[in-house]
């Protein structure tokens, strides 16, 4: 089935709300102006200005804008105007053209917070690394694999257990959080030699934050 695509007129009213919505955000780059000297008009290299409202300029023909000259009586021209930075509307008439626009939003970047450190508040065997903290996740998985070590080598070992280790986290955006980490041979548990603790620990953190 054809289909048609409509688009919005745009008028001086459109103009006007645009300017009223965005007042102190108002850009003006002028394309051409008519010369007095020459009597044509002329083309101008201009750069968009910020458009500081101005109500002791002909308020009829500029709304205010420094730069900007409405002719009136329907005999403006619109079209919509958008590039890399700026949002706007190209305006034509006898008089000349210009671009009042209000820049585009900066993307803002997401970053993740980085791990400041850890602290192994315990964990289940000899408890010798209780209470140690780290601001090294290397030295962390060293210990971890000892944990591992001492537990699968233990005489009291049995398939299918695990041993309980607690940590305490402190990301760098000021989030401290506490989290488990089951270390055994088993399906589903930590292997700190198959698995990194900083994998871990950052998928427990985005967890929290879903």
């Amino acid at each position: 089935m054809k289909t048609t695509t409509t688009t919005k007129r745009i008028t001086l009213a459109t103009i006007k709300s645009f300017i009223k919505k965005n007042e102190g955000k108002i850009y003006v780059k002028v394309k051409s102006s008519f010369s007095g000297y020459t009597d044509c008009v002329e083309s101008i290299e201009d750069s968009f200005k910020l458009a500081v409202k101005d109500e002791n300029i002909n308020l009829k023909y500029t709304l205010g804008l420094p730069g900007a000259w409405f002719v009136g009586s329907s005999r403006d021209y619109f079209e919509a105007y958008d590039d890399t930075q700026f949002l706007g509307f190209k305006v034509y008439n006898a008089c000349g053209s210009f671009i009042i626009a209000i820049k585009k939003d900066t993307p803002t970047i997401k970053t993740s917070p980085e791990i400041d450190g850890v602290l192994m508040e315990w964990h289940e065997g000899n408890g010798e690394f209780d209470g140690k903290t780290y601001s090294e996740l290397e030295a962390l998985q060293t210990d971890l694999k000892q944990i591992y070590i001492d537990f699968i080598t233990d005489e009291f070992y049995a398939a299918g257990t695990y041993n309980k280790t607690k940590l305490n986290v402190i990301m760098s955006n000021g989030v401290d959080f506490s989290f488990r980490l089951d270390i055994g041979a088993n399906k589903g548990d930590f292997n700190p030699f198959q698995h990194q603790v900083k994998d871990a620990i950052l998928e427990f953190f985005n967890n929290l934050n879903k």
